[in-house]
């Protein structure tokens, strides 16, 4: 059986994060029954109440070793995981995770991840020494695979779409069903800065 690790910013009730590991749960699943998946949580409870996997607090690290040396694949992803303008602790935390699974000889999987903004020098140094090591790497935009490429990253830099776009696209199986073609959208934006960006995504989706 197949035993994989899921790391993210996951159990904190943040809605887009959780949507991410939704899509990757149930993409896993689809590869059939010899799978066991296990995600680092804040919240382990509920994380293996709502989707049906195992597991473990993201902090502690005996468990998640323990995890890691019987597991095969370790998928670091998605969201915006490495950047540092919201806590310094935030980068060296989510490549440990990186790190200890490579020196368990796990197979590692960098996710469609955003990256930066990354102010801090030694982050970047991180990130370069241990991004170099991961086995695939794949980020969901140019800025991104821009920013890992000026900090050193010499690995094949995949652009992917972000994962919550794997989950089944339920909108469109009910307007099909019943016969109608118009499809609404629902879009809830994040206050950032000063906001200025918010005309522009009303512009668009105009």
């Amino acid at each position: 059986m197949k035993k994989i690790i899921i790391s993210g910013y996951y159990g904190f009730d943040n809605l887009g994060d959780e949507a991410i590991l939704s899509s990757l749960i149930s993409t896993l699943k689809t590869f059939g029954q010899g799978i066991e998946i296990t995600v680092l949580s804040n919240n382990p409870t509920t994380t293996s109440k709502r989707y049906d996997v195992n597991s473990i607090y993201r902090y502690n690290y005996f468990d998640i070793l323990a995890e890691m040396r019987k597991s095969d694949t370790l998928i670091s992803g998605g969201g915006s995981l490495l950047q540092d303008v919201t806590g310094y602790k935030t980068i060296p935390y989510y490549l440990s995770i990186i790190y200890l699974a490579v020196l368990n000889k796990m197979k590692t999987v960098f996710f469609a991840q955003g990256v930066g903004p990354v102010n801090i020098g030694f982050n970047r140094f991180l990130i370069k020494k241990v991004l170099n090591k991961t086995d695939y790497l794949s980020v969901r935009d140019l800025r991104s695979k821009n920013l890992l490429r000026k900090i050193g990253i010499n690995k094949n830099i995949k652009i992917v779409s972000d994962p919550v776009f794997l989950k089944q696209n339920c909108a469109s199986t009910h307007a099909t069903s019943s016969n109608k073609t118009e499809i609404k959208v629902g879009v809830s934006i994040r206050e950032w800065g000063d906001n200025r960006y918010f005309n522009c995504i009303v512009d668009y989706l105009n």
